[in-house]
């Protein structure tokens, strides 16, 4: 695909535009606006694009592509007559507005690309995450009840690893907060036959930290993995939890 300074080339050169004829005299009556013209380079930026795409070039293939830039054009109701005096206009008399419509679109374009990177590697990330609950919650709550447990089946042997990111604000009233999380064979009716990961105790310092805890399973050995995120001492009456956990995963490693 093609820089967008390439395109504004082309166009040009579909206008027929040269430094030789600089025209100081360039009538401003009937230029098209800049909106639509940003409107029209975006989208002769955007069709460039899928002109590299084997099942769009083949209408094309036989010919030059510049009707299809010229098709956009009509589309937004101008001529390449239009066209090519406007362009003659702001290179001339204006050339800072192109600049301005440039990087305007560039930027656009870039960010659109970003969140579109985001979002693929949150769908990636998605798949391989076992987790089945939310993966960000926020805890102010008034009552004594801890947040929901969790219970996840692992089936494959290997090792997989628990991450989340968590906050526990200064403000935070419980005692002893900290992870409870053990797993237990599969087929255990009980929670007797337990194994119980490392307890980790939160700090209430108002900074976020990165837990990471691994399970090992092993061949024809299944476990559910169960516990809380966040735990703390019971205590009578009501007082205050303040705290944030995101990005929960738990994912094969191995």
């Amino acid at each position: 695909m093609r820089s967008l300074s390439a395109i504004i080339v082309i166009l040009f050169l579909i206008a027929g535009t040269s430094c030789s004829r600089r025209n100081k005299d360039i009538d401003k009556s009937g230029i098209i606006p800049e909106k639509d013209i940003e409107s029209i380079l975006k989208e002769v930026y955007l069709a460039d694009g899928l002109l590299y795409l084997s099942s769009v070039y083949q209408w094309y293939s036989k010919t030059d592509t510049v009707p299809a830039y010229i098709n956009i054009i009509r589309q937004h109701g101008y001529t390449k007559t239009d066209m090519d005096k406007s362009m003659r206009y702001y290179y001339i008399k204006n050339p800072k507005i192109l600049v301005k419509i440039y990087d305007k679109i560039l930027s656009e374009f870039s960010e659109t690309e970003s969140l579109l990177n985001k979002e693929s590697l949150s769908e990636q990330k998605d798949q391989n995450n076992l987790w089945t609950g939310k993966i960000n919650y926020s805890i102010p709550f008034a009552d004594n009840t801890i947040p929901g447990p969790f219970d996840i089946t692992l089936d494959n042997p290997g090792q997989y690893t628990l991450t989340f990111s968590l906050t526990v604000f200064s403000n935070d009233q419980s005692v002893n907060p900290r992870i409870s999380i053990y797993y237990i064979p599969a087929d255990s009716i009980t929670d007797n036959n337990k194994t119980t990961l490392k307890t980790v105790p939160y700090l209430k310092d108002d900074r976020t930290h990165q837990y990471d805890f691994n399970i090992e399973v092993m061949p024809n050995k299944p476990v559910h993995l169960k516990g809380y995120l966040f735990c703390y001492d019971n205590l009578p009456g009501e007082w205050e939890k303040h705290v944030n956990v995101e990005d929960i995963s738990i994912t094969k490693i191995r």
